[in-house]
């Protein structure tokens, strides 16, 4: 076997392993279903209007204004078409594999990203933390996926190094927006460019005027996110749900933070095949361009490893304080995931490089015959250690979404009929949790069911036994 037909063979086995990874996520978008936030957004847009809505979320709510303004531009509810949300959860998954491969792609050849783009996405779907609020509820997909998809397509262009206006113009833009996601987007964002700053610094290299422009930029957009009224406004409202709960507290949130970040890097390397993942990435280094123009010192290397790990506790540092709970929501941890993930991959290439050398050409028969058997060992734990991949193939295939889709289609023919009155729903019997993320309570007083009452007309809306009129 020589080197071209170990790079088709490569190529061919990223395809298939890519193919394993999201078909399921894909077939599963044909039984999304709207969620609570969905008929709150809806109700948002109707009162307001689509500019104004956007004025009163950043005032009372929240200062992700791009993530607020793709969301309603999008919301298939604005539209009347609830057959939209299975398009858009389809679309979104296409334009985070893109968005992944032109990433991989700009530290590659463009024929050799398929089988790096492949480990990249298989180490993280296999322990994405939440898959639902990842592709298949647009109010968190657009807050966090879509922070991480800019931020992709961001350090794709600027490695590409652009020089044309177009590109310029490109990497302003996506310095504007991605603040303007989530926070736990923009504290990502602004910790990379920062540290690409400092290694520039110590490496006595020229800053570009650019690279200063665009974090510049960047600084500017957080605090117009980080000031807004809308987010003191949720914090306080978050401040007095959790008022019982250690709020502001130091010594707990560094704690609780050390504790998250152990049990992350836990299921990261435990229970997914991250490892033997690495293991592929450095016998196949020789075809990646990693940072190959730039020189690295062992002080450097272990400055990277330390900033990495210091800023994957930070991340979860945020949450903790405000709301005195270390049980971070699946849509923070899921961009979490993705950055340790990354980190890891080009810290462990820049590592092997300084070990290793630069020099070393890839040994066909060796590589073939070790990715032959990491794969054959990864399929069989995919077949038989519980992962999202196999449990998304599950959902599917298990008759679990189907069932959901049918339950909820007729909740929403008993509610399109029961307009007017106090009715009563029965709790859902299948939840797929791939797809399935919240349901409305008891209470009827609960803004969940409050959002089903207000887009349905309903008088009163409760959570019961069974389906049924509430009778006065």
């Amino acid at each position: 076997m020589n080197t071209k037909q170990l790079q088709l063979f490569l190529t061919l086995a990223g395809a298939g392993l890519l193919l394993i990874t999201i078909t399921p996520f894909l077939l599963l978008s044909s039984y999304v279903q709207p969620q609570s936030d969905d008929f709150t957004i809806h109700a948002v847009m109707q009162n307001y209007g689509f500019f104004e809505a956007q004025v009163q979320w950043y005032l009372s709510w929240t200062g992700r204004y791009f993530a607020h303004f793709i969301a309603s531009l999008i919301h298939p509810m604005s539209y009347g078409v609830f057959g939209g949300f299975k398009v858009i959860s389809i679309a979104w998954i296409l334009v985070f594999t893109f968005a992944a491969w032109y990433f991989v792609s700009a530290f590659t050849s463009k024929w050799f990203s398929l089988f790096p783009l492949a480990l990249l996405l298989a180490v993280y779907f296999w322990q994405l933390p939440s898959p639902a609020e990842a592709f298949y509820w647009i109010p968190a997909t657009m807050s966090y996926q879509l922070g991480l998809v800019l931020q992709m397509l961001f350090f794709g262009l600027f490695q590409r190094q652009p020089t044309s206006n177009i590109g310029k113009a490109i990497l302003v833009f996506l310095a504007l927006m991605i603040p303007g996601t989530s926070e736990i987007n923009l504290i990502v964002f602004n910790g990379v460019l920062a540290s690409i700053l400092w290694f520039k610094f110590l490496n006595r290299d020229s800053i570009p005027k650019q690279l200063l422009l665009l974090f510049g930029l960047v600084i500017m957009m957080s605090l117009v996110s980080v000031l807004s009224p809308g987010n003191s406004a949720r914090s306080a409202t978050m401040g007095e749900i959790n008022a019982q709960l250690p709020l502001h507290d130091l010594a707990f949130t560094f704690k609780g933070g050390l504790s998250q970040t152990k049990i992350l890097l836990f299921n990261l390397f435990g229970r997914s095949p991250l490892l033997l993942f690495t293991f592929i990435l450095i016998l196949i280094r020789p075809s990646l361009n990693i940072l190959q123009r730039t020189r690295i010192t062992f002080f450097q290397i272990c400055l990277f490893w330390g900033a990495a790990l210091a800023l994957l506790v930070m991340l979860h540092l945020p949450f903790i304080y405000q709301t005195g709970t270390v049980d971070l929501p699946g849509r923070v941890l899921n961009v979490i995931s993705l950055y340790f993930i990354i980190v890891w991959a080009i810290g462990t290439l820049i590592t092997s490089d300084y070990f290793i050398g630069k020099n070393l050409q890839l040994n066909p028969v060796l590589t073939s015959v070790a990715v032959g058997i990491i794969f054959a060992y990864c399929l069989l734990q995919m077949v038989f250690i519980p992962n999202k991949i196999e449990h998304a193939w599950g959902d599917k295939f298990s008759g679990q979404a189907a069932a959901y889709q049918h339950e909820m289609l007729l909740r929403e023919q008993f509610l399109n009929a029961s307009k007017g009155k106090s009715v009563v729903i029965k709790e859902l019997q299948s939840k797929p949790s791939s797809i399935y993320l919240t349901d409305i309570e008891p209470d009827a007083d609960n803004w969940k069911n409050q959002a089903y009452v207000r887009y349905y007309g309903l008088k009163s809306l409760v959570l019961g036994d069974s389906t049924g009129v509430l009778v006065p």
